[in-house]
């Protein structure tokens, strides 16, 4: 109807998520006779459909022109539930090299409040689901005041899980160590960025977070953990380090290696 009323042209239609909008997408394809292309950006949905073999899915998919995802190994797994793979593009999530790009570390710091004498750890990350893992960043940092007192690690986000770990920070004693600085806009997320010494990111699941993309553009070394399409981009020991989802001593333990480590920004 909206099409219609303002009498739209268009030459391509490009959805975002298999689920409404990829769905949506192929019906318009048929009324409009216009190609459909489906990007692809979850993590859980995705594997949810295709170990259920969901015939939604499979029908838009088939339907659509051409699929990019974001993770190279789910293709095949896609492939195998009957849809063409040479329709199935990996493309990886970026950054705006514009606007994240390495700057001077103690600029950043004075600008934002950041002591200068800390080791700073940077998660940046909505607080929505307990699948970004915070609970085992702050119980890794736990682990790593007991062996170096000059870390700061800075959460940046907000959302429903703030509360809890206010708590959590609070129970371990940790207040001096650990900050909720709430959600930022996200041209300020180079600053914090920048005045970090490392970016955390404790995922249970990923497909590809753009955020880490961002925060290897600003030069600063990742520490993850193996899972979705991280692995895929952290091929080396020169970009970053990986643990094991929801372990935290793993994840202090690469922390720790990182901090002493000396990285080629």
């Amino acid at each position: 109807k909206c099409i219609r009323e303002n009498e739209l042209s268009f030459d391509l239609i490009h959805a975002h998520y298999t689920w409404p909008s990829g769905a949506v997408a192929v019906e318009l394809k048929k009324e409009f006779r216009t190609p459909v292309v489906i990007t692809e950006h979850t993590s859980k949905t995705l594997e949810a459909a295709i170990r259920k073999k969901d015939s939604l899915y499979i029908k838009t998919w088939n339907f659509s022109d051409a699929i990019i995802r974001v993770r190279k190994s789910d293709i095949p797994e896609i492939a195998k539930l009957g849809v063409n793979a040479d329709k199935i593009f990996y493309i990886p999530n970026g950054a705006d090299a514009k606007i994240f790009k390495p700057m001077d570390q103690a600029f950043c710091r004075k600008k934002l409040g950041i002591p200068l004498d800390k080791k700073v750890v940077l998660y940046v990350g909505n607080m929505y689901s307990k699948v970004k893992g915070h609970e085992y960043l702050i119980r890794a940092i736990g682990r790593i005041v007991r062996k170096r007192k000059d870390i700061l690690c800075i959460i940046v986000g907000d959302g429903p899980l703030r509360k809890d770990l206010e708590n959590q920070i609070k129970k371990l004693n940790l207040g001096d160590y650990v900050k909720l600085v709430g959600a930022k806009p996200h041209d300020e997320i180079p600053l914090w960025m920048n005045a970090a010494d490392l970016f955390v990111l404790p995922s249970l699941s990923e497909g590809n977070p753009t955020v880490m993309f961002e925060a290897l553009a600003c030069g600063k070394p990742f520490v993850g953990t193996r899972v979705g399409g991280v692995p895929e981009i952290i091929t080396s020991e020169d970009y970053g380090l990986l643990c094991e989802p929801a372990n935290p001593d793993d994840l202090a333990e690469k922390i720790l290696i990182a901090l002493e480590k000396e990285w080629d920004r």
